[in-house]
């Protein structure tokens, strides 16, 4: 499924806040924004062991929605737990070794030269 959007990140310690903005194409955010407006629509984890994690919610009757590999750097998969959880779960792979993500339009505060 092949979308666009925009995120924000904010980042506390080991807990990060994402906001998305969808732009182009049918995703999962647009589909939320469409139909319950603004709020929280995830909560991801970064798991150790991915493909188990995948098999144990699918095992347990969550469906997976969207998946992908953005910029070959990890995997990530979204899960239907609204009925359970009220939001969908997102897993995360590792990151893939010398495989950064592309550094960000902006940084506030703008970031500092190395």
């Amino acid at each position: 499924m092949q979308h666009s959007f925009r995120a924000a990140l904010a980042t506390f310690g080991n807990l990060t806040l994402e906001l998305i903005e969808p732009l182009d194409g049918e995703s999962v955010y647009s589909e939320h924004l469409q139909q319950h407006g603004e709020g929280l629509h995830h909560l991801a984890f970064a798991v150790d062991d991915y493909d188990s994690a995948r098999e144990r919610l699918e095992k347990s009757g969550f469906g997976e929605v969207q998946a992908g590999r953005p910029h070959d750097v990890n995997d990530y998969a979204y899960f239907d737990t609204v009925k359970a959880l009220g939001f969908l779960t997102e897993l995360n792979s590792e990151e893939a070794p010398g495989k950064p993500f592309p550094p960000p339009e902006h940084t506030v505060p703008p970031a500092r030269e190395r």
